[in-house]
């Protein structure tokens, strides 16, 4: 009987330890993103992929006179916007696909081409990043970020990647592209 007790302690401490371990995964890691509020721009391209047009934020790709033509016609023909994006919260990380806000994290997850291929446009249908909380969501380079113990790669959750924070030891992106994203 007492050695069934001793089991089931060692095995409630595991379960109990787990968790604290994997959330506090990213605790420790510096957040490399520069962050920029779209609020501060008026209708205007920031980072040439997301936009403040009209009060809404978009996110897409297009040539510069689609975009002036946007801009000085005050018309998004429909184009759809980030629905759940709060203007005055949302910010755009700087040379990333990444962008938050005080209730989410946003990167392009799934696009749309406007002409049906990858020219003349594209724009993101799909852009909430799940399991990300945007008060611990931190670039690490090259489009990897974490949220507590979740890591992502270009918006898409990934396994953790110690290699990854490690400055010092350079990525081989090549092992995401040949591996699927979780």
């Amino acid at each position: 009987m007492k050695q069934h007790i001793n089991i089931v302690v060692i095995i409630l401490i595991g379960v109990l330890i787990a968790p604290c371990y994997a959330c506090s995964r990213g605790g420790s890691i510096v957040d490399q993103g520069k962050w920029t509020k779209i609020s501060s721009f008026e209708d205007s391209v920031v980072k040439d992929t997301y936009a403040l047009i009209n009060g809404k934020i978009y996110y897409g790709g297009f040539d510069r006179a689609f975009y002036d033509s946007v801009l000085c016609s005050r018309s998004v023909s429909g184009l759809p916007y980030l629905k759940e994006a709060d203007i005055e919260t949302f910010e755009v990380c700087e040379n990333s696909c990444y962008a938050r806000d005080a209730h989410h994290v946003y990167a392009p997850l799934q696009i749309e081409y406007l002409d049906g291929d990858e020219y003349g446009g594209f724009y993101a249908v799909q852009y909430i990043i799940k399991n990300a909380d945007p008060q611990n969501f931190k670039i690490i380079r090259n489009d990897y970020a974490v949220s507590g113990h979740h890591m992502y790669y270009e918006g898409k959750e990934i396994s953790w990647r110690d290699d990854v924070l490690d400055p010092s030891i350079p990525i081989n992106d090549d092992f995401i592209l040949q591996n699927e994203y979780k």
